[in-house]
């Protein structure tokens, strides 16, 4: 999924949060608002299983650390969107109202 977003964003993709000339719109982007944030949410939670497995307490371990993990990807979510609403407006308030954010039938 993060790979997907990524190079669908080609030239526009940063890791820096960065205003773009323009939403796209187009790959991933037409069902989710964040799907390289969904990608990398995946990619953790499957790691921390796979690393989880051998410890004594691997479904703690799982919860904690994918919780972390969310929340500092929700900060960050939180911060670019703030720059997305300033930027583009009403444009911006149309693509959100038609898209998942994160996960689907969630968020």
């Amino acid at each position: 999924m993060r790979k997907w977003a990524k190079q669908t964003l080609a030239g526009a993709f940063t890791y820096i949060i960065s205003t773009p000339k323009e939403l796209v719109t187009t790959g991933p982007y037409q069902w989710w608002v964040h799907p390289g944030y969904a990608g990398v949410i995946a990619h953790v939670t499957g790691l921390v299983m796979l690393a989880a497995v051998s410890c004594s307490h691997p479904f703690a371990i799982t919860v904690c650390s994918v919780a972390f993990a969310v929340a500092l990807v929700l900060l960050r979510i939180q911060d670019e969107e703030t720059m997305l609403a300033a930027t583009h407006h009403a444009l911006w308030a149309a693509h959100i109202a038609t898209r998942w954010r994160l996960m689907p039938f969630v968020w």
